[in-house]
């Protein structure tokens, strides 16, 4: 399925560390309407408090 998000509105930007973040949907589940999305941390706290949000229609 071919679409895209048109806003999810301002997702939380919490993180130990200062700088850009980067948001990312990685999948729809097209069964339940359910979209994940990745709030990456920046710098370094990537890979320690990035976050994983979950939205359903």
């Amino acid at each position: 399925m071919t679409g895209h998000v048109t806003s999810l509105g301002q997702l939380p930007l919490k993180s130990g560390c200062s700088g850009a973040f980067e948001v990312e949907g990685i999948d729809y589940y097209e069964d339940d309407g359910t979209l994940r999305v990745v709030v990456m941390s920046p710098s370094v706290c990537v890979g320690i408090d990035s976050k994983t949000y979950r939205f359903q229609r």
